[in-house]
C-alpha cells in the first residue's frame, strides 16, 4: 500500500462514446491530460485548477499514498464508536463508498459496468448515481465532523499507522468530500488508479 494513487472526476456519458477497446487506455492517461504538468506535481487541489474540463479533472491530495487513503478507515474503526449516531451513520456511508471496507469487511469500491479492470488498477470506480448518495451523505455528516477531533485525538491517534493526526484525517476526508460534491454538481462519476 505504498504505491500512489491518482483520483479524479470523468464525464460517464463521454466515457460511454468511447469505443471500449479504447477506454482503459482514454482512462489511464487521465493523469496526464496536460503533457507538461504530471499530476504528482500539482501540490493540492484540482486540474484544470481554473474551470471545469470538458469530461475529467484530477484531484491531487496533500497525502497521495494509497495506504494513507485506506488508513482513514482504520481511524474511523477506531472512533465510530465515540460518534454521535447520525454522524456514524453518515460516515459510515461515506467513508464505506470511498476507502473503508465496513465494519465487517464486506464493501465493495468499484462500481462494474464502465471502466474496464484490464490494464487499469482500480481502486475506486463510483458511477454517477453511487457519487450522489456519497454526496448526500456527506452533506449529513459536515456539520458534526468537527466534533471527531476528540475522539480521534483519545482513541486514533495513539494507535498510530498510516493516518495518526486529526490534521491528516480531516484534511484528507476533507479532500474526499471535495471530490465527491464535484462530481456531483457535474453528474459525473469517480475513480482512483493506483500508480
Amino acid at each position: 500500500m505504498g504505491y500512489d494513487i491518482a483520483v479524479f472526476i470523468a464525464d460517464w456519458a463521454y466515457l460511454e462514446g468511447v469505443p471500449a477497446e479504447r477506454r482503459a487506455e482514454v482512462i489511464g492517461n487521465v493523469p496526464y491530460l496536460d503533457d507538461d504538468q504530471a499530476y504528482f506535481d500539482l501540490g493540492v487541489g484540482w486540474w484544470p485548477p481554473t474551470r471545469d474540463a470538458e469530461w475529467a479533472a484530477v484531484y491531487e491530495f496533500r497525502y497521495s499514498k494509497f495506504g494513507r487513503h485506506w488508513g482513514l478507515g482504520d481511524a474511523w474503526e477506531a472512533i465510530r464508536d465515540h460518534a454521535e449516531p447520525g454522524l456514524r451513520d453518515a460516515m459510515d456511508e461515506f467513508l464505506m463508498g470511498l476507502v473503508w471496507e465496513g465494519p465487517e469487511g464486506e464493501a465493495v469500491h468499484v462500481d462494474a459496468g464502465l471502466v474496464p479492470d484490464e490494464g487499469l488498477n482500480r481502486e475506486i470506480v463510483r458511477e454517477p448515481g453511487t457519487v450522489a448518495a456519497l454526496a448526500r451523505a456527506w452533506e449529513r455528516a459536515a456539520p458534526g465532523f468537527d466534533a471527531l477531533a476528540e475522539p480521534f485525538d483519545r482513541y486514533a491517534a495513539p494507535r498510530g499507522g498510516w493516518v495518526d493526526d486529526w490534521g491528516q484525517f480531516a484534511g484528507t476526508v476533507r479532500g474526499w468530500a471535495e471530490v465527491v460534491t464535484r462530481a456531483d454538481r457535474l453528474g459525473w462519476g469517480v475513480i482512483a488508479l493506483g500508480e
